[in-house]
């Protein structure tokens, strides 16, 4: 978790509290992280993730449900 800070960390961090086995939206995400207008925001955070082996980005979603790029 060092290797994160400010807004990547709030992202990380609301990834984090989504549920085992539950999926969550990029703007549920960024809504999370204090930022709601921020889903693309979001899932740049997630795309950079430094952590993922600690804190996958997998259960985080697009609107529609489709995985995010």
């Amino acid at each position: 978790w060092r290797l994160t800070a400010g807004f990547a960390r709030a992202v990380l961090e609301a990834t984090a509290a989504i549920p085992y086995g539950e999926l969550g939206t990029y703007a549920e995400v960024a809504l999370g992280a204090g930022s709601p207008g921020a889903a693309r925001a979001a899932g740049g955070a997630l795309g950079a993730n430094p952590i993922a082996i600690v804190n996958p980005s997998h259960p985080v979603v697009r609107a529609g449900g489709a995985h995010g790029g």
